[in-house]
C-alpha cells in the first residue's frame, strides 16, 4: 500500500505597535509572572521600569500583582489536588504561611463543592451562593472536568481481577449491529451482547448479572480461607478468627451471634432489640414516620438538614456580625454545607477587606501596607484591591481602554480594576458626576507642547492631555521641563501641606499624610515619630541604685537589687550582711495546735506535745482532749465520690463504674472490658474511668448504639479514580475497559496504550491512534475507507462510483488509493476495434489494409495490439516471482512438433531498467499460455511499461 504524505506549516505572524501604555505593563506582568515560578517573594520585588513616576508606579502594580496571580494559582492547584486525590482539606495537609494554607484550603474546600455537586447528579452552574469568585470558578471547573471524564464515550468497563470470559446471546429480532446496540458491557461485531469477565448475560440479551463465584464454587480459594464475592470477580481472604458478634462456623466462614433471638442483649423494658452484622442496637418501641427521629426521651422531632443556600446565609449573617470564620457554629452535619457555610463567610470578609482598599486608592491615592489595620492577610487583601484600583484610576486618567488585556490578574483584581477604571471614565465623560475628591486639591499645570506635535491622539503626556494637545499632571504631581513627564510634589518639603501642631507631615506619591504625634509616658521616647520606644536607665547610668545594688532594666523602669543573696531562713540588713530569721517570733500559728515552735539556725521545727490520740483522732486546740476527725472535711479522701464521716473513721460511697477496696477504703474503677469479654463492643473495648468506651477497626465506623460496628463505605469519599467496590472493611479500585489500575497508589487507572503493544494486537490494517480508554483505526487520508469492522482499509473504485474527472474519451482505470484517467492511440497503420462507445474502451487496435507502396507495412508480422493496464501492490516482503499477467491462446500445447500445427512464442520487447519482469511459457488444459512474472520488488508509486510480443509459427 503506497501513502504519500504532504506536511503543510501554517506560518503566522504578528505585528506589535505601541498603541497604548500597556505593552510595558505586559513586560512589567510578565516579570512578576517569572519571579513567582522562580519563587521570589511578591513583596520585595525590583523596579524594572524606568519611566515617568507614574509609569514606573503602575508597573510596580502590575509587577507585584501578577506575581501574587501566579503564586495564587500554584496555591488553589494544590488544594484542587488535593480535592481531587485525598478529598480532605484541612489546614496541617498544607505547608506555607497562614494565608498561604488559606488559599489552598479555600480551592481545596470548593473543588469538593464541585464533585459532591457531580455525585449528586446537579447541575454544575452553582446559582444562588454568594462565594468568592475565585470559589465559584474553582467548583465549577472541579465540576464540570469530572462530568466529561465520566461520559466519555470511549470509556468501557472495568478490568477485574477474573480471567475474561463472555457469554453471549443472539440479539433479538429486529435489532441491529454495535451502531444502535443496547448491550449493557459489550458488543460483538454483529450485534450479539456479550459480558466482561465475571458477568453473565441474562435473559434477555442484553443486560449482565454478576456470577457469584462463591455460591457456584467456582472460586479457588484454599482450605482457610474465605471466599468473599464483589462486583465481577472475588476475594480469597484468610481466615484467622472471628470478631466479637460473630461465631466460626464449619471452620471456614464468620457466622453473626443474634443476641435479640438469644436473649443475650441488655436492652431495657422500653425498647426493641434489633439484631446486626456482629452486634445489635437497642431502640424505642415507638417508631416515627419518614422525615422524624426519636429524641432521647421517645419523642418524635422532625429531622430538619439545612440546605446549602441556608448554609450560605448563616455564613454570611456570622460575616457581617463582625464573627471569626474560622469559628462557625455547627448547624448540621453535612460536610457540603460546612464548606458552604465557610467560604459565604469568607466572601463578605474578602468584600469587606476589598472595599476598604478601593476606598484608600480613592480617598488619598497610596496603598502602603501600615494604611490598613488587620492581620497580615488581611492587609493583604485590602492592599491587593487598592493596587488595583489605582491601576484602573491611572488607566482612565490616561484614555486607555478598560479592558485590561494580556495581564495575568487574579480574577478579583481585573475586576476591580475594571470597574474604578469604568466609574472614573463615567465620571469623565458625565457633565453631572464630579470628580474624586482627594487629601490634595486638584492643581494641573500646563505647558504649551512643543512645535509640530498633534491633538491627544498623538499624544505622548505621561498622566492627562486636555485635548488641545496640552499635557496636564494628576493632584501631587507637577510638569517637568519637557511637557510631557510628571514629577511628584513633596508638600512637605515646600510647606504646601495642611498639617497642623501635633502633626507630622509625611509624603507620598502624589499627595501627603499628616500623623499625629503622640508623646510618650516616663521611661519611654518617641522614635522616628512613629512609636514609644524604653529607656535603658541602667545602661545611661540614670538609675538611682546604691553601690551594693544592681540595676535591672524592665519595661518603661528599673529596679535595685542586692548584689549579696541569703539562703533560705535568713534575711538581709541594712548593710548587707545575712542574719537569722526567728520563725517562731516573725510568723504565727507556724506550728499545728498542739505542737511547740522551735527556732534554729536558717529553720524551725515544731515539736509535738506530750498528748497522743489513736488513729481517726486528733488533739483539740488546746492539746488536752482527743476528738473525732472528720476525715471528709479535712482532706478528699474519696475523690469525685460521696464521704461519710464516721466516729474515727471514714466510709466512700462509689459512683456507678467503681468499686470500694476494703483495704485501702478507696473507689477503684471497674474494668468492664476485662470483666464482661467480649460482651460489649463488637470490636475494641477501651476502659476509662468510670464507664468504657468501644472503637472499630480501620474500615469502620462506630453505630449509633456505641457498641455495633458498621461498615465504612469508603466508596462514598471517591478515592478510587475511575470505580470503587466497597469491601468488608476496605474497598477496591477498578478501571474501565482501556485503562490499568497505577502500580504505584492502587487507585489511579492510567490509559492503555494499545498501539504500542505488539504487533499485530490492535489489528489496525495501515495506522493505529491512541485514545484514553480505547484506541481507533485509521486510512490514508484520500482513495481509501473504512471498512465495517473499524480494522481494515479497503480501497474506493472510484472509477464504479463514477467519483473519477476522467473526460468522455478517456478510460478510467482504478489503482489502489486513486484512479489514472487513460488514452488509446492507435499507430499508423492501426484503428481501434470497434465503432462508437465500444471503439474508446476496448483497448485494441487492428491493423489496417496496406498502402500498395508501404513496404513497411506489408512485412510487419504485427496484425493488431491489446493495450491492458495493471495496479500492483508493493511486496513490502518479495520472496519470489509473482505471476501477475496471464495470455491465453487457442493453440494446442503438443509435447513434440506437429506438421501443420501452430506453435506460440511469448518475448518481451520494452520493460523497465531493472529488468523486474520475465515472460514464460505454460500449458493450461491442453492450451498454450503465456505467464508474465514480476521477478524483482518494484516500489511506487510508478508507471511502467512492458511490450510483450506474441508470434505464432506453423510447422
Amino acid at each position: 500500500m503506497t501513502q504519500w504524505t504532504i506536511l503543510l506549516f501554517s506560518l503566522y505572524g504578528v505585528l506589535h505597535g505601541q498603541v497604548n501604555g500597556f505593552s510595558t505593563e505586559n513586560e512589567c506582568c510578565q516579570d512578576g509572572k517569572d519571579r513567582a515560578l522562580d519563587g521570589q517573594d511578591c513583596t520585595d520585588l525590583p523596579l524594572i521600569s524606568s519611566s515617568t513616576s507614574s509609569s514606573s508606579n503602575t508597573c510596580k502594580i502590575t509587577q507585584e500583582q501578577c506575581c501574587a496571580a501566579a503564586v495564587g494559582d500554584r496555591l488553589c492547584d494544590n488544594g484542587i489536588e488535593m480535592a481531587t486525590y485525598q478529598g480532605a482539606c484541612e489546614r496541617p495537609f498544607f505547608q506555607g504561611e497562614f494565608w498561604e494554607t488559606q488559599i489552598s484550603k479555600m480551592c481545596c474546600d470548593c473543588c469538593v463543592i464541585g464533585l459532591i455537586t457531580l455525585s449528586q447528579g446537579s447541575s454544575c452552574e452553582i446559582q444562588g451562593l454568594m462565594m468568592d469568585r475565585k470559589c465559584s470558578y474553582t467548583a465549577k471547573a472541579c465540576c464540570e472536568n469530572n462530568t466529561v471524564a465520566e461520559t466519555e464515550p470511549s470509556t468501557t468497563a472495568p478490568v477485574t481481577v477474573m480471567p475474561q470470559a463472555s457469554t453471549t446471546v443472539e440479539p433479538q429480532p429486529g435489532s441491529g449491529t454495535c451502531t444502535d446496540s443496547k448491550c449493557s458491557h459489550l458488543c460483538e461485531g454483529n450485534g450479539v451482547c456479550a459480558c466482561l469477565g465475571g458477568y453473565q448475560l441474562q435473559e434477555d440479551g442484553v443486560n449482565c448479572e454478576d456470577v457469584d463465584e462463591c455460591l457456584t464454587g467456582s472460586h479457588n480459594c484454599v482450605f482457610g480461607q474465605v471466599c468473599i464475592n464483589m462486583l465481577g470477580s472475588f476475594q480469597c481472604q484468610t481466615q484467622i478468627s472471628c470478631n466479637t458478634g460473630y461465631e466460626l462456623n464449619d471452620y471456614r466462614t464468620c457466622q453473626d451471634i443474634d443476641e435479640c433471638t438469644l436473649g443475650t442483649h441488655n436492652c431495657g423494658p422500653n425498647f426493641l432489640c434489633t439484631n446486626t452484622q456482629g452486634s445489635f442496637y437497642c431502640s424505642h418501641k415507638r417508631r416515627c414516620s419518614d422525615g422524624w427521629i426519636p429524641d432521647a426521651a421517645g419523642s418524635c422531632i422532625e429531622n430538619k438538614l439545612p440546605v446549602e443556600h441556608e448554609c450560605c446565609q448563616n455564613g454570611k449573617d456570622w460575616a457581617l456580625g463582625g464573627q471569626d470564620c474560622t469559628y462557625l457554629p455547627l448547624i448540621s452535619s453535612s460536610h457540603p454545607c460546612r464548606i458552604t457555610q465557610e467560604q459565604c463567610c469568607a466572601a463578605v470578609v474578602g468584600d469587606r477587606l476589598c472595599d476598604n482598599g478601593i476606598e484608600a486608592a480613592k480617598r488619598q491615592g497610596a496603598c502602603e501596607m501600615p494604611f490598613f489595620q488587620g492581620e497580615f492577610w488581611e492587609t493583604q487583601i485590602s492592599k491587593m484591591c487598592c493596587d488595583c484600583c489605582m491601576l484602573g484610576l491611572i488607566t482612565a486618567s490616561w484614555g486607555s481602554s478598560c479592558e485590561f488585556q494580556g495581564l495575568f490578574l487574579f480574577s478579583i483584581c481585573s475586576y476591580t480594576a475594571k470597574a474604578c477604571c469604568d466609574k472614573t471614565t463615567k465620571a469623565e465623560i458625565d457633565p453631572n458626576t464630579n470628580a474624586p475628591v482627594t487629601v490634595m486639591p486638584q492643581a494641573s499645570t500646563t505647558v504649551e507642547p512643543q512645535p509640530g506635535s498633534g491633538t491627544c491622539t498623538d499624544s505622548k503626556c505621561s498622566q492627562l492631555c486636555d485635548g488641545y494637545g496640552m499635557c496636564a499632571c494628576l493632584g501631587g504631581y507637577q510638569l517637568q521641563e519637557d511637557g510631557v513627564n510628571c514629577e511628584d510634589v513633596d508638600e512637605c518639603l515646600t510647606g504646601s501641606h495642611n498639617c497642623v501642631f501635633g502633626q507630622v507631615c509625611i509624603n507620598m506619591l502624589g499627595s501627603f499624610q499628616c500623623q499625629t504625634q503622640i508623646s510618650c509616658n516616663t521611661g519611654y521616647e518617641l522614635k522616628d515619630y512613629k512609636k514609644c520606644q524604653d529607656i535603658d536607665e541602667c545602661t545611661l547610668g540614670t538609675h538611682n541604685c546604691g553601690p551594693n545594688f544592681l540595676c535591672t532594666n524592665t519595661q518603661g523602669s528599673f529596679y535595685c537589687s542586692h548584689k549579696r543573696r541569703c539562703s533560705d531562713g535568713f534575711i538581709q540588713d541594712a548593710a548587707g550582711s545575712c542574719i537569722d530569721v526567728n520563725e517562731c517570733v516573725a510568723h504565727t500559728s507556724t506550728c499545728l495546735p498542739g505542737q511547740t515552735c522551735m527556732n534554729t539556725v536558717g529553720s524551725y521545727t515544731c515539736r509535738r506535745n506530750t498528748y497522743t490520740c489513736g488513729r481517726g483522732y486528733h488533739l483539740t486546740k488546746d492539746g488536752t482532749l482527743c476528738e473525732d476527725v472528720d476525715e471528709c472535711r479535712t482532706g478528699n479522701k474519696c475523690g469525685d465520690h460521696v464521704c461519710i464521716n464516721l466516729v474515727g473513721t471514714y466510709r466512700c460511697e462509689c459512683k456507678i463504674g467503681f468499686i470500694r477496696n476494703g483495704a485501702t477504703k478507696q473507689c477503684e474503677d471497674i474494668d468492664e472490658c476485662r470483666y464482661y469479654s467480649g460482651g460489649l463492643c463488637a470490636h475494641v473495648c477501651d476502659n476509662t474511668q468510670g464507664s468504657y468506651q468501644c472503637s472499630c477497626a480501620t474500615g469502620f465506623k462506630l453505630s449509633h448504639d456505641g457498641r455495633s460496628c458498621d461498615d465504612v463505605n469508603e466508596c462514598a469519599a471517591n478515592p478510587c479514580s475511575q470505580l470503587c467496590a466497597n469491601t468488608h472493611g476496605s474497598y477496591q479500585c477498578y478501571c474501565r475497559r482501556g485503562y490499568q489500575l497505577s502500580d504505584i497508589d492502587g487507585i489511579t487507572c492510567e490509559d492503555i496504550d494499545e498501539c504500542a503493544l505488539p504487533a499485530g494486537r490492535h489489528g489496525c490494517s495501515y495506522s493505529c491512534s491512541n485514545a484514553p480508554g480505547s484506541f481507533y483505526c485509521t486510512c490514508p487520508p484520500t482513495g481509501y475507507t473504512i471498512t465495517h469492522n473499524g480494522h481494515t482499509c479497503q480501497d474506493i473504485d472510484e472509477c464504479a462510483i463514477g467519483t473519477h474527472t476522467c473526460s468522455v474519451s478517456e478510460t478510467c482505470f482504478n489503482i489502489l488509493g486513486g484512479f489514472r484517467c487513460l488514452s488509446l492511440a492507435c499507430p499508423q497503420s492501426f484503428r481501434k476495434a470497434g465503432q462508437g462507445k465500444d471503439a474508446s474502451g476496448n483497448g485494441r487496435c487492428v491493423k489496417l489494409a496496406c498502402q500498395p507502396n508501404n513496404v513497411g507495412c506489408h512485412l510487419s508480422p504485427i496484425h493488431f495490439l491489446s493495450h491492458t493496464s495493471i495496479s500492483l501492490p508493493s511486496f513490502r516482503d518479495f520472496r519470489g516471482p509473482q505471476e501477475i499477467v496471464f495470455l491465453r491462446t487457442v493453440a494446442a500445447a503438443n509435447p513434440v512438433p506437429v506438421s501443420g500445427a501452430t506453435d506460440v512464442y511469448f518475448n518481451i520487447l520494452v520493460t523497465d531498467d531493472q529488468f523486474s519482469f520475465d515472460v514464460i511459457r505454460r500449458s493450461h488444459h491442453g492450451m498454450l499460455v503465456g505467464v508474465v512474472r514480476q521477478v524483482k520488488p518494484i516500489f511506487g508509486p510508478r508507471d511502467l511499461e512492458l511490450q510483450v510480443f506474441i508470434s505464432e509459427f506453423w510447422f
